[in-house]
């Protein structure tokens, strides 16, 4: 944990030489960040929930497992780059080293695009890194969030109307991830910036269904009556009794956030509001279906561009300082959570987090 804290306050560092000082002293201090960023992750070890599995699989990858790549098993990219590494000699290391230059490469590239002033750029690299769904899970989902990566660059083109272009880095993104595919429903999510009451009521609905914990057991009957395996359903409805999908202090604190987001944000980022509401629903109902969760990350990393905009809106430059301040502390607190929750609810240590479902299911069974 004490690791986590000297990164977050070196980052924190970054972002008061961003805002203290003219534009081109913050355009170095925005380098500075993605160099400490892409060292820690392009150089960790052992560090992720999926280290080990991805150490596990990239010993495992042969040229010869095409069928596993023909059987979706395996992402076209993925088998692409881990072979041609191995035939160079290179270890697991230098796939993190890949994956990491590819991510960041692009989130630079991206807000480049997004956002003219390298004050904004900052702030905009600042968000993904305190948001803990982001940055912190890009340790575990490596190979999805290079594809969430290549969604958030690639809109862009849309925007300027090459939306053919779109499509092309989307049918990538595919390949890098299967779960990419839904990028292609991004461009048609309403522009329109809602009143905020009726966002509010969207809040109440995810949170009802939340708590109807009856939807496990009427999956579960109708599961066994047509002969499918129940054991993923049951622990589904393990995590869900023992709340440790979404506590109610991150619902609260994600409904404030929104507020804050729609308050302070132009009309132009009704859009990414919209995607905000689709993401809650996703985490909410993610205790029924663990795709949701990752579909959810598509459509999360926008809410970067409305965050940045209303950060800009606010009025005195403390206020944005404290906002991301809470930010980045809201984050710490959710990691050093994640991990107790991790090793009371496995009792292994939190490197074998890979082995935590067998372990779980056994519970249950």
């Amino acid at each position: 944990m004490i690791f986590w804290i000297i990164f977050f306050c070196l980052c924190f560092l970054c972002l008061l030489i961003n805002e203290c000082f003219n534009e081109y002293i913050a355009s170095w201090g925005e380098r500075l960040l993605y160099v400490i960023v892409f060292f820690i992750t392009a150089f960790r070890y052992n560090i992720g929930w999926d280290y080990q599995p991805y150490v596990k699989k990239y010993i495992e990858m042969e040229w010869s497992s095409i069928d596993d790549v023909l059987n979706g098993e395996v992402e076209f990219v993925y088998y692409i780059i881990v072979n041609i590494l191995k035939d160079c000699g290179f270890d697991t290391q230098m796939f993190f080293f890949v994956y990491t230059l590819l991510t960041l490469s692009l989130f630079y590239f991206a807000n480049k695009r997004y956002f003219s002033s390298y004050k904004v750029r900052c702030i905009a690299f600042l968000i993904f890194l305190f948001s803990p769904h982001l940055y912190m899970e890009s340790l575990n989902i490596v190979r999805q969030m290079l594809a969430v990566a290549l969604i958030y660059f690639a809109y862009g083109y849309w925007e300027k109307g090459k939306k053919y272009t779109y499509c092309l880095f989307t049918m990538l993104a595919t390949m890098v991830h299967l779960s990419a595919a839904i990028g292609i429903v991004i461009p048609f999510v309403p522009r329109k910036k809602f009143n905020i009451v009726l966002y509010l009521i969207c809040f109440g609905m995810f949170i009802y269904i939340y708590q109807m914990d009856i939807i496990f057991s009427v999956i579960e009957i109708w599961a066994e009556r047509i002969g499918v395996d129940v054991s993923i359903i049951k622990y589904a409805k393990y995590l869900h009794s023992n709340e440790q999908t979404l506590p109610v202090f991150m619902i609260g604190f994600d409904i404030t956030l929104f507020i804050f987001i729609y308050l302070f944000s132009g009309k132009q980022c009704g859009k990414f509001l919209n995607m905000m509401i689709v993401v809650m629903g996703f985490f909410i109902c993610a205790s029924y279906s663990h795709v949701l969760m990752r579909v959810a990350y598509y459509f999360l990393i926008f809410y970067i561009i409305p965050f940045c905009d209303a950060l800009i809106n606010v009025p005195h430059r403390s206020l944005r300082i404290f906002t991301l301040g809470v930010l980045m502390i809201y984050s710490l607190l959710l990691i050093n959570g994640n991990m107790e929750a991790r090793l009371k609810l496995t009792n292994v240590p939190s490197s074998a987090y890979n082995y935590e479902y067998d372990y779980n299911l056994s519970l249950i069974k």
